[in-house]
């Protein structure tokens, strides 16, 4: 039997440890100390050394008050200067792709290319397709195209694209990112969406 320790080589990582962040509210009321709480775990959880920290989006819940996400790894880019900072996940059936292409370029630069996007399809939480009048039958399709466009936007300028839900012509967005690509993390449950982010 080989006794021998494994061999490393120059090429492997050390292993990395990333931070969930709900920007929880427990005591409900007012979220300014929520907020402030959670950003202040994101900046020792930097501290400690760990690699990311992921942002979740949710919406009419009083418990988790991360609603605009976009804006609060804004904050986050300015309050810290090494982790990177994941939204999981921004909800592309609720949005307009464009504008969540400009959000995410602009965090990206901001940030010095430190933006990690996440992205979904909703999950099970009728409130949020009621309210943002959102079909929860085709939230599926819309996430799909979404992200193809979303990454087209991300990463080439004057984008053509003819699809069932989105359809532009020479459409570019600035500022540019700072990566030249910027991870797209996608949220999967069903086998199908589980599929498609194993192929991509």
């Amino acid at each position: 039997m080989n006794t021998e320790p494994a061999s490393t080589s120059a090429d492997q990582q050390a292993m990395r440890f990333g931070l969930f962040a709900n920007f929880e509210n427990p005591g409900g009321g007012f979220c300014a100390e929520a907020l402030r709480e959670s950003v202040l775990t994101v900046q020792h959880a930097e501290r400690l050394g760990f690699a990311e920290a992921w942002i979740t989006e949710h919406h009419f819940n009083p418990f988790s008050v991360s609603a605009a996400i976009f804006p609060l790894l804004s904050y986050l880019a300015a309050a810290t200067t090494t982790i990177r900072l994941g939204s999981a996940a921004v909800l592309l059936p609720m949005r307009d792709i464009l504008q969540v292409a400009e959000d995410a370029a602009t965090v990206d630069a901001l940030s010095g290319g430190r933006l990690l996007l996440g992205v979904a399809r909703g999950g099970p939480f009728p409130l949020q397709f009621q309210h943002f009048g959102v079909d929860q039958a085709t939230s599926r399709e819309r996430l799909l195209e979404g992200a193809l466009l979303l990454e087209k936007l991300l990463t080439e300028e004057n984008v053509d694209f003819d699809g069932r839900y989105y359809r532009y012509q020479q459409v570019s967005i600035y500022p540019r990112p700072r990566q030249s690509r910027i991870p797209i993390w996608l949220a999967a449950l069903s086998p199908e969406s589980i599929a498609l982010a194993a192929t991509r």
